[in-house]
């Protein structure tokens, strides 16, 4: 039954690489994301599939607070409260960013 799910994923992958080489915009963009340091094809694929290609957001902030790593500070006159990020954000993508940050951290320290 694994193997069965294994080769189901292969081709879902296929299909997916496929469909990024037909489109010209979505290869370029699959290409950038990849040669981001600790950025994988699977992220990349991710990233691109939930932000609909980047076209979902107009300005690169709008983006950053989708993904949860825009801060917010909570200040009001004298009051300056703890710096947080949006409860609205996408859980999903942060965990990607945050996973991918940490390996490239982890293979940085590894080769200095």
């Amino acid at each position: 039954m694994l193997a069965h799910f294994n080769e189901e994923i292969k081709k879902v992958e296929k299909e997916l690489y496929r469909l990024i080489k037909e489109d010209e915009k979505l290869a370029q963009q699959f290409k950038l994301i990849n040669s981001i340091k600790g950025v994988g094809p699977q992220t990349a694929l991710v990233m691109i599939v939930l932000t609909n290609g980047f076209t979902s957001f107009e300005q690169w902030r709008k983006f950053a607070s989708y993904a949860g790593t825009a801060p917010f500070s909570n200040e009001s006159g004298t009051f300056k409260g703890k710096t947080k990020i949006s409860h609205l954000a996408n859980k999903r993508i942060k965990t990607l960013l945050s996973c991918c940050a940490t390996a490239s951290a982890v293979r940085f320290r590894y080769t200095v």
